[in-house]
């Protein structure tokens, strides 16, 4: 009976075998307790081998957690469900053992197996996340540009996108230019001229003519008040699947200002020298070997170099090698006196492209002879880059569009050569998919299928479904017939809308819907696929929740703001009244400039009218305000342009810093009493140790001649104390020229200088050459960074550190001693680690104060200083110094030096107690 169950399972599976999606049969496997920890794959057809990569024979009979090398199988929790129950489930999801998104649908053949259907959909997904990031890039380019982009419908002549921008050039705002038509935009002149050579183009572009297909005009447009503004137009021709041109993709520049630099420059030659080399255009002259004559700023600046870089220089030098071929056609043109207009990229000097729109004419001698070439090029790079991306974003979606349209084609052709298999896939689809006739006038007809997701969502059982219509499940406000929809359906075979859809129990659901109208075994039928679209809704509404959470944190705000037009202040808040001396009702109509300090005002006004002329903000900067009672204050503030209730407006951000700049003052003040006294303590010190010195010498002196002259003739106790003397001097001079040492360690600025800090270590070894040979000590070290520092004082430090490591050596054992370095976020860690006596928890503190002992005079040799200067050298630095030890086990010293070090000027304190 087993064997019998068990071959029916692999008849079914052979309908199977030549199915494009995996297909794996498993059985559950239980523990002790009944509860499924595991299952063992029984049998899979060629699609699983060729997606998931693993062969047949190799899994058959094992177990998934050994296959995929996992503790727990994955989904066991979905797969013992239906193995139980018998109820399908599909789902979507991220697969880590293969590092791949699958489209999954569980079934069971019988109690205590499962079969798995799946199919690869990481590339759609891939595809689906870089979709909408190239949305939103193309957005956001379009609506921060400074030129206007817009995209024309042709059959109606109206605008089916305008950027914002719009409104900087022409007075209206993109939705007022939504309403009109290419005949309204244009005065009658520019609208004939581009009315007439629109079908020219057309057809030279179905003719094979790429180059008709984008072309740059110059066209006049009417403004709101009636004024006109001659613009610069690029077109291109957009064109669906069919090859049919039913959009044009158009970016308008306003070349007001370079109208008028053109005719100012035929006034004088005088007002042309001043104009040309403050332009905004870039000019470049050329000779008869086309080598550089002349070049303004504005050229030298778009090509990065400087005017003296360029003068000189072929042409071909700005030129990629790919471009050089086409220039040498321009300049063969331009020898037949041709004047022409076309665009050239350029390689600017750090190597990126610079893309320029050419005016250029040649220039003769007096014997009208070809003499060079005169051009004015205007930087379009942006607008390049922008055109390309929207063409790119434009192109993707059409491929995505096809792309689709060929995987539903295909798929359906599929359904009608199997109808099991049919029913398989769109049963088991995620989103609701429904089929209903065309009848011979053309209206919808009742479903003739509907998949279960379809059943699940609107609750009606399949007989029901097919007694219906779409009529019947479309909310009463969505038109079914939508021209619109009905349009695009005829002339695409498919359309794409949003809709509501009711449910038996009368609930509303918002569907997105993709139609698609096609012939089916001689009849035409439409094929809706439906996707909830509840969760998406619901975070469209969470974003306009934030957006009001967002513009009452605004009026709440801490920071002081305000807003004015036309120099009178239209809305200010509680923050910014506050710092005035008032409230917002007694300041709300005042003029801004009566809070603005005398000594600022006309930098203010120069700001204010930039803005409005140009639009944008002005970055953080500081200046003087008056409060109403004249008081003046520090503010730090920030002004954007913007529009408020229909005005031209500006918005003022600002702080009172005033407390803040006291404070600077006063820390200035501390700072130069500070550097004063570190003078002064350094001389004292240095002019103390130095008197201290003689008197010094000669008890040192004196005490060596007694001891040289007299040694042996008095009693032994005479011997020794003559011997305390001299020594007791000598250490004495010793503290004191460590105490001079200390004084003197500071750091110029200038001392400052970039090394590698394996020379400045280099030099502390040379130095403790014979100490490190006389003690065979081993001294190691790792490879050490490139620091900005002063390279002998940190020869000192490391000369310190490894002295101290030779000199507080343990008896009997080679002393080891090994320098490190890591850098860290901000600063280089060094470490140098010994195996001498260690020392105390207690002391690890007191050993870096000046004149501070761990042991006695006679025991070890020194002053106790060094490791205060080593401590103020560091300090000096920006740096940090610690040691960390164990008594009898050795010590490790850590110091370190800033990434970026600044000169510490740290007070001169003594601590001798």
């Amino acid at each position: 009976m087993k064997k019998a169950h068990e071959s029916t399972i692999e008849n079914r599976l052979k309908v199977f075998d030549n199915m494009l999606e995996g297909v794996a049969v498993h059985e559950i496997v239980y523990d002790s307790s009944n509860k499924a920890v595991d299952y063992v794959i029984i049998d899979v057809n060629p699609a699983y081998e060729n997606i998931t990569g693993f062969k047949r024979e190799e899994i058959l009979g094992k177990k998934a957690s050994a296959i995929y090398n996992v503790n727990i199988p994955p989904y066991i929790d979905i797969y013992s469900k239906v193995a139980k129950t018998g109820e399908p489930e599909h789902f979507e999801a991220y697969f880590e053992p293969l590092n791949k998104y699958f489209r999954i649908m569980v079934t069971s053949p019988e109690k205590g197996k499962f079969a798995a259907i799946f199919e690869d959909i990481s590339k759609y997904k891939t595809t689906e996340k870089k979709l909408k990031e190239s949305e939103k890039h193309y957005r956001l380019i379009s609506e921060n540009m400074g030129d206007v982009v817009w995209i024309l419908d042709i059959n109606s002549g109206r605008f089916n996108y305008v950027s914002p921008s719009v409104y900087q050039l022409r007075g209206y705002n993109a939705q007022e230019v939504l309403s009109q038509s290419i005949k309204e935009v244009l005065t009658p002149k520019s609208y004939q001229s581009i009315l007439k050579n629109m079908p020219s183009r057309i057809n030279a572009l179905k003719g094979g003519d790429e180059s008709a297909k984008v072309q740059t005009n110059e066209v006049d447009q009417i403004r709101k008040d009636g004024s006109i503004v001659p613009t610069e137009v690029v077109t291109t021709f957009l064109m669906n699947k069919k090859g049919e041109v039913n959009e044009v993709l158009g970016v308008t520049r306003d070349i007001t200002k370079r109208k008028k630099a053109e005719k100012a420059i035929h006034k004088s030659e005088k007002k042309y020298r001043q104009i040309v080399e403050t332009a905004n255009e870039g000019i470049w002259v050329i000779d008869n070997n086309f080598n550089t004559t002349f070049a303004n700023q504005k050229m030298a600046e778009m090509l990065g170099y400087t005017i003296e870089e360029m003068i000189g220089k072929s042409f071909d030098f700005f030129l990629f090698p790919e471009d050089i071929h086409d220039h040498n056609l321009k300049m063969e043109s331009r020898k037949k006196g041709i004047s022409e207009r076309y665009e050239r990229r350029f390689q600017n000097k750090n190597g990126s492209e610079v893309w320029t729109q050419v005016s250029g004419t040649p220039l003769t001698d007096k014997n009208n002879n070809f003499a060079g070439s005169f051009a004015m090029f205007t930087d379009i790079t942006k607008r390049k880059k922008a055109e390309m991306q929207l063409k790119e974003a434009h192109d993707h979606l059409e491929e995505k569009v096809e792309e689709r349209t060929k995987e539903l084609e295909e798929a359906y052709k599929a359904l009608s050569e199997s109808e099991e298999k049919f029913r398989g896939i769109v049963n088991n689809a995620n989103d609701m998919i429904t089929l209903s006739e065309v009848k011979k006038n053309g209206a919808v007809g009742k479903f003739i299928e509907v998949n279960d997701v379809g059943t699940k969502l609107l609750g009606y059982s399949k007989e029901e479904f097919l007694n219906m219509t779409p009529y019947n499940i479309v909310h009463q406000d969505i038109d079914v017939s939508d021209a619109k929809i009905a349009s695009e359906m005829s002339e695409k075979g498919y359309a794409r809308h949003e809709s509501v859809l009711i449910t038996k129990d009368g609930s509303k659901i918002p569907f997105e819907v993709a139609t698609h109208f096609f012939k089916l075994k001689g009849r035409y039928v439409i094929l809706a696929v439906s996707r909830d679209i509840r969760e998406r809704k619901k975070a469209e509404s969470a974003l306009k929740e934030s957006e009001e959470i967002y513009r009452r944190l605004l009026i709440e705000s801490f920071d002081a703001w305000a807003i004015h037009s036309e120099g009178i202040i239209l809305a200010i808040n509680d923050s910014a009244a506050k710092i005035a001396g008032g409230n917002p009702e007694e300041l709300i109509g005042k003029p801004i400039l009566d809070f603005v300090h005398p000594d600022y005002k006309e930098a203010v006004k120069k700001r204010i009218t930039r803005l409005y002329k140009e639009g944008g903000s002005e970055p953080l900067y500081e200046e003087k305000f008056l409060k109403l009672d004249g008081t003046p204050i520090d503010v730090e503030v920030m002004i954007t342009a913007l529009t408020y209730k229909g005005k031209p407006s500006i918005q003022i951000v600002f702080r009172d810093i005033t407390e803040r700049k006291n404070a600077e003052k006063q820390l200035k003040q501390i700072i130069q009493e500070l550097e004063r006294s570190n003078r002064e303590l350094r001389s004292f010190a240095y002019i103390t140790s130095h008197d201290l010195q003689e008197p010094l010498r000669t008890m040192g002196n004196y005490a060596g001649l007694l001891k040289m002259r007299y040694k042996g003739k008095f009693d032994p106790d005479a011997d020794d104390f003559l011997e305390y003397i001299a020594s007791g001097a000598q250490r004495l001079k010793d503290m004191i020229q460590g105490l001079l040492d200390y004084s003197q360690v500071g750091t110029q600025e200038g001392e400052f200088i970039e090394f590698n800090s394996q020379e400045a270590l280099d030099n502390a070894l040379v130095n403790l050459h014979s100490s490190i040979e006389s003690c065979h000590a081993e001294v190691t070290y790792d490879k050490l960074p490139t620091i900005t520092a002063n390279k002998d004082q940190i020869s000192r430090v490391f000369q310190n550190f490894i002295g101290n490591a030779l000199k507080f050596r343990k008896e009997g054992l080679q002393p080891k001693i090994h320098i490190s370095a890591k850098k860290e976020e901000e600063e280089h860690i060094f470490s140098v680690s010994d195996n001498g006596i260690g020392l105390e928890e207690q002391y690890k503190d007191h050993i870096f104060e000046i004149f501070k002992r761990l042991h006695s005079i006679g025991e070890y040799q020194g002053t106790g200083i060094g490791l205060a200067i080593v401590k103020r050298i560091i300090e000096q630095h920006g740096g940090r110094i610690w040691v960390e030890s164990e008594y009898g086990e050795g010590s490790t010293f850590y110091f370190t030096i800033p990434l970026n070090p600044a000169i510490i000027q740290k007070p001169l304190v003594f601590d001798i107690s």
